[in-house]
């Protein structure tokens, strides 16, 4: 586990959202047995990232997973128009994770949605005055896109008796620069970026599996 403050979170170098910051990532890489007759037992490592709300030296939660529980449709929900801002002198997530069986139904099993799909707080859709716009997965602010995600998969694995599959899955969550100094005038301070690593222990004692 690691923190660091969210002047320090990286930039994306290139594409559509360059220059972009990263405040949020997922990314789980599942680890092949040493032999394939034992591809039951299959584990699994990942590595999250999150901007987070967390007062000075505040140890709550510290050894827990990154991400409160969300559901993905909340991209697509307008906000209520009386809801209040939220105080930044807490301890709490900013990003959730997706939990909502139901809303993706089997778009899961395709090519475009996978699991670990990240989703902004409610808090964080206040701080920021995010709305949702025509495009999924892209939230705009007054002046225009101000928070995107963007997913991929990698490191397919073939055979002659299935199709093609991922063996690492990732999403990001991206804030346009304006909308990365507002949330850096609204945290005051009480923001930071914490990163997890997790995985199967069996990974740590070099076993074969």
């Amino acid at each position: 586990m690691a923190s660091i403050d969210l002047e320090e979170c990286d930039t994306l170098p290139a594409g559509r959202y360059r220059h972009w910051r990263v405040i949020a990532r997922t990314e789980e890489t599942t680890v092949l047995p040493a032999w394939p007759e034992r591809d039951s037992l299959l584990r699994r490592s990942g590595r999250d990232l999150a901007v987070e709300l967390r007062r000075r030296s505040d140890a709550a939660g510290l050894r827990c997973r990154l991400f409160c529980a969300e559901s993905a449709s909340s991209w697509f929900a307008a906000m209520p128009p009386l809801l209040n801002e939220v105080s930044t002198d807490t301890t709490s997530p900013l990003i959730g994770i997706d939990v909502d069986d139901e809303f993706m139904g089997d778009a899961r099993g395709g090519l475009g949605v996978h699991d670990h799909l990240l989703v902004p707080s409610l808090s964080l859709r206040l701080a920021l005055c995010l709305q949702p716009a025509t495009e999924p997965f892209v939230l705009h602010d007054e002046t225009g896109p101000a928070m995107a995600m963007i997913t991929w998969r990698s490191h397919y694995e073939g055979g002659a008796y299935h199709l093609p599959w991922p063996r690492t899955r990732g999403t990001m969550l991206l804030v346009s620069p304006a909308a990365f100094e507002s949330l850096l005038t609204w945290g005051a301070g009480n923001l930071l970026i914490r990163e997890v690593v997790y995985g199967d222990p069996s990974l740590a004692d070099g076993a074969d599996g």
